[in-house]
């Protein structure tokens, strides 16, 4: 199952990254509140696009940062639309995949029995 622990740290990876996207947003709301020395639009954007963009969408409603740039709003949209359909492939390819099928008959299969011997438990107990 080494497949697994590569999906916790790749999630986990992910997570990371998001929440350092979320804080340069942060960090950009504040500059731009204090007219101070801005993040660029394009780093932004790459940001959402090497990872961040759940990171990058929460900042951008949370923070209502950046809604009224539409080109800016779109360009994100399409970023964080493309990683879905990314992340949907992919997690049809994982279910559907000889090991992961194999996993699933397995812990089903173990279900059964469990719930077959609770049962014959139960019955045994049975006035």
């Amino acid at each position: 199952m080494a497949w697994v622990q590569g999906l916790v740290i790749a999630t986990a990876g992910l997570g990371m990254i998001n929440l350092m996207v979320f804080a340069i947003y942060a960090h950009d709301k504040r500059r731009a509140q204090s007219a101070g020395r801005r993040v660029s639009e394009r780093r932004l954007l790459w940001l959402a696009a090497l990872g961040g963009g759940i990171g990058a969408k929460s900042a951008q409603h949370r923070l209502r940062h950046k809604t009224r740039k539409q080109p800016f709003a779109r360009r994100l949209n399409r970023i964080v639309a493309g990683q879905a359909v990314f992340v949907a492939v992919l997690g049809a390819v994982l279910i559907w995949s000889e090991p992961t099928r194999r996993a699933i008959e397995m812990a089903a299969q173990g279900l059964a029995e469990a719930v077959t011997l609770s049962a014959g438990a139960l019955w045994q107990g049975a006035p």
